[in-house]
């Protein structure tokens, strides 16, 4: 209001006033902004993100006029938001040890994973901007695509069968004699690429060749067979329903080769969408849990100690 005031009050006298004396006017006014170039550096530092959109907005103002420049700037910060939401960090965690705590493998050097088990922390939101990128960064952590996994064993189960009906017709494996070596055995010695277990040379488990039983546990491309996934939901702040649907089929498709899927450290909000979106009608409420060493706890039992407390000013909770 003040503004608007002085340009009607004090815009007319103005009017007889060369241009170049109202250039100085404006440098002058500029001058101030003009010495936020000394902020680059330390700019530059903080966030390579912010740098861009400053060096930006300060290009199209001074190339453009104010208002495109402006227009132009608001479109390029809204387009580096959608696109650090599109790659948020996708960490690997491990416990460090004697604690109930999970920290990234790649950041704290005394982390151990545990064995069997991956943790794995997603840091951004879950929505339909990045549900292709969720999928993509848990199968890379765990080293393991449920899909591929799932299409390798029931090709090999079939050139099992091929196989053993070939030798014997008309006879099928009892409760008592089933077993991940019947029939299979005979099928992994004349495929080298298959080993006795029906394991590839490359990581990826075949898994037992059985015409019965659950699916075998599966097995990642080094260390030891991969019992459950535990998902850090901690950065979900909200999920929609191609966030929701997305993360379901992950936990179905690994479920399919024997794999559980954990969730940790939900919101309530989360929960709520999950529900909704019938989450609890494919996989049972046990599958939630409060924070990550519970999650893992639950899956290994034997080795996970009761860790000793921990002191951490900002997580310290009174029970009353």
């Amino acid at each position: 209001m003040v503004v608007l005031v002085v340009l009607l009050a004090v815009g007319p006298l103005f009017r007889a006033l060369q241009r170049s004396v109202l250039a100085c006017i404006i440098v002058v006014g500029l001058k101030r902004m003009l010495m936020h170039f000394t902020d680059l550096k330390q700019l530059w530092k903080i966030s390579k993100v912010d740098f861009y959109i400053w060096l930006v907005t300060w290009l199209a103002v001074l190339l453009l006029n104010v208002d495109l420049g402006l227009g132009v700037a608001v479109a390029f910060s809204l387009l580096t938001i959608v696109y650090r939401t599109q790659r948020p960090d996708c960490k690997l965690l491990g416990r460090i040890p004697d604690t109930e705590l999970y920290r990234p493998l790649d950041e704290f050097a005394k982390c151990e994973e545990i064995a069997g088990v991956k943790v794995i922390a997603y840091s951004s939101s879950l929505y339909y901007g990045n549900h292709d990128h969720f999928k993509t960064q848990v199968f890379s952590l765990v080293g393991l695509d449920p899909g591929l996994e799932k299409a390798a064993r029931e090709k090999a189960k079939k050139r099992a069968n091929v196989t053993g009906s070939g030798r014997q017709v008309g006879s099928a494996p009892s409760a008592q004699n089933c077993s991940p070596r019947d029939g299979d055995s005979h099928f992994a010695m004349n495929n080298p690429s298959f080993t006795a277990e029906g394991t590839s040379p490359q990581g990826q488990a075949g898994g037992a060749l059985s015409a019965c039983g659950s699916p075998p546990v599966a097995q990642t491309e080094s260390g030891p067979p991969l019992q459950a996934i535990v998902l850090d939901c901690s950065g979900f702040n909200f999920m929609d329903s191609v966030g929701a649907l997305s993360l379901m089929q992950v936990c179905e498709d690994f479920r399919d080769i024997g794999t559980r899927v954990l969730l940790a450290r939900c919101s309530e909000e989360i929960q709520g969408t999950l529900e909704k979106s019938g989450f609890y009608k494919k996989f049972s409420e046990d599958v939630i849990f409060a924070t990550l060493h519970d999650a893992v706890a639950s899956i290994t039992p034997t080795t996970m100690q009761r860790a000793a407390p921990v002191s951490w000013h900002h997580e310290d909770v009174t029970v009353f």
